[in-house]
C-alpha cells in the first residue's frame, strides 16, 4: 500500500541525519520550538517523538535540539521498539559528542 521495501527503508535511514539537521536548523531559526506550538511543531514533533521510540534510531537524535523539541511537546508518549529491529549495516553512524 505504501510501497514500503527494504531498499526504501535503508535509504530513509541513510537520509535521516540530514532530515534531523534540517529540523534542528528550523528550531535554531525559530520556525519551530516557539513558546506556543504551531502546526509545524505539532506535525514534526510527533514524527520525531515516534522516532525516539525506535531503539536503533534513538541514538541518532540523542542530545539534538529536535530531541528536546519532541520531548517538550510529547514526553507523555510511551512505547519502545528495542534495538535490533533494523540491520546494523543500514544504520548511519551516530555522531560523536562535541
Amino acid at each position: 500500500m505504501n510501497d514500503a521495501t527494504e531498499a526504501r527503508a535503508h535509504a530513509d535511514l541513510a537520509a535521516l541525519p540530514g532530515h534531523l539537521d534540517r529540523i534542528d536548523a528550523w528550531i535554531a531559526d525559530g520556525v519551530l520550538g516557539g513558546e506556543t506550538a504551531n502546526a509545524a511543531d505539532l506535525q514534526i514533533a510527533t514524527s520525531t517523538r515516534l522516532l525516539l521510540t525506535i531503539g536503533d534510531v534513538r541514538p541518532l537524535l540523542a542530545g539534538r535540539p529536535c530531541e528536546t523539541h519532541a520531548m517538550r511537546l510529547f514526553a507523555q508518549w510511551d512505547g519502545w521498539i528495542p534495538a535490533g529491529a533494523f540491520p546494523a549495516a543500514w544504520l548511519p553512524a551516530v555522531p560523536q559528542a562535541a
